[in-house]
């Protein structure tokens, strides 16, 4: 008989537990917070936007924890005086499971279609995340470590393809030359020259004091096509020859940077043009009347307009008559 009170006494908790979350009308407010919830998180999958709506997620999340705090706590006052729950309908909590099931079903497939085959925001950061390789600088200081330090300690985490290329490249640094920020985009080609890879490499000093690289795998399907005349052993190489330490003297500011966007041509603009040979040997403008060729630019970010940068063109074999 014992046995039986305490069954039944049991059975009648988890009755009234079940009625007030499921059978009260907080339940219907709770569902409104649930819906608004799964509605926030597909957004964020979706479209990110995180500044805006990570604090909208955590206040409804916070909402929905007081609710089950105040139904828990209702529960224990209600036990403590042996009173009933009242249901809003006697088949109400079957409804309530019902819709519940029903939201968390529709939520989950939509926001789980937002982690797959690039449908949204999550998709893109769970790529990110897979095919992401993080690089600690063995030297920051650009002066000294140049582009050559920055590839070779790329290359030592992951194994480079022998003809490399780029047309995107900006590195940022103090005037102490401490590299403040890297962006690059290299084409990596097989000995027969056909696309297999392109790496993305990021550094921002104020993030992170690591290299990120993402690499997107091509397996020689991809359109861009091998120039030699754009190989990334000539950036390396007139990054080498530029006195960039020197150069920047003449400014005297904070910070400098680098740019490189291939090949260039620069019309009948003459100011700021430097040509340098496949030596690093400064030679005279006449060099070239098209004014063309690779092309580096040394400049102060944001200033570009008041003070021209220097720009330096690739032009290698040349020889006075």
């Amino acid at each position: 008989m014992v046995v039986e009170n305490k069954l039944t006494k049991k059975l009648y908790r988890r009755l009234m537990l079940r009625d007030l979350f499921l059978g009260s009308k907080s339940s219907l407010f709770i569902l409104l917070l649930y819906i608004m919830w799964w509605r926030i998180l597909y957004t964020i999958t979706k479209i990110g936007q995180l500044k805006t709506n990570i604090p909208i997620f955590i206040g409804i999340s916070f909402l929905l924890l007081l609710m089950v705090i105040h139904i828990f706590v209702t529960y224990c006052k209600l036990v403590k005086r042996e009173i009933n729950a009242k249901p809003v309908h006697p088949n109400f909590w079957k409804w309530t499971v019902i819709l519940f099931s029903l939201v968390t079903m529709v939520g989950g497939y939509y926001v789980g279609s937002n982690a797959v085959n690039f449908n949204g925001a999550l998709a893109w950061k769970i790529q990110e995340l897979k095919t992401e390789t993080l690089v600690k600088l063995e030297n920051d200081n650009f002066y000294t470590t140049k582009l050559d330090g920055i590839i070779d300690s790329v290359n030592e985490k992951m194994k480079l393809e022998p003809y490399l290329m780029t047309n995107d490249l900006r590195i940022d640094f103090e005037k102490d030359g401490t590299i403040a920020e890297i962006y690059i985009y290299i084409y990596g080609f097989d000995q027969d020259k056909k696309l297999q890879s392109g790496y993305l490499i990021y550094f921002d000093k104020t993030k992170d004091n690591k290299v990120k690289i993402h690499k997107q795998d091509w397996n020689g399907e991809g359109t861009t096509v091998y120039d030699p005349n754009n190989d990334l052993s000539i950036v390396i190489n007139m990054l080498k020859w530029i006195p960039v330490k020197e150069e920047v003297k003449r400014w005297n500011e904070g910070r400098y940077a680098v740019l490189y966007k291939g090949i260039r041509n620069w019309g009948i603009t003459r100011d700021g043009i430097h040509y340098i040979d496949e030596k690093g040997k400064a030679i005279p403008s006449i060099a070239d009347p098209g004014n063309s060729g690779p092309t580096i630019s040394l400049y102060i970010p944001g200033k570009e307009d008041m003070i021209p940068p220097q720009r330096y063109i690739y032009k290698p074999f040349f020889r006075e008559e």
